[in-house]
């Protein structure tokens, strides 16, 4: 069985050969993908962004609790 390192691509030098979901970049925002599938869930996309300071500092990129959950649960 094939281990990956992450469900889809963090960043731009990350091997294909260690992603399971490609996900292309729009205009090289690798979170545009997850900007757009937020936006279209019932909640909206403001509900997949921490709003503690503890989890801002730690989870700087766009959706966190989106791209958690689908890297965690996947």
């Amino acid at each position: 069985m094939k281990t990956y390192q992450s469900m889809f691509r963090r960043y731009r030098e990350q091997p294909p050969a260690t992603v399971f979901c490609h996900m292309y970049a729009i205009d090289g925002d690798y979170d545009a993908p997850l900007k757009t599938l937020a936006a279209r869930t019932s909640d909206g996309a403001d509900a997949w962004n921490f709003s503690q300071a503890k989890f801002l500092s730690k989870y700087r990129n766009a959706v966190p609790k989106l791209r958690n959950y689908l890297d965690y649960t996947f």
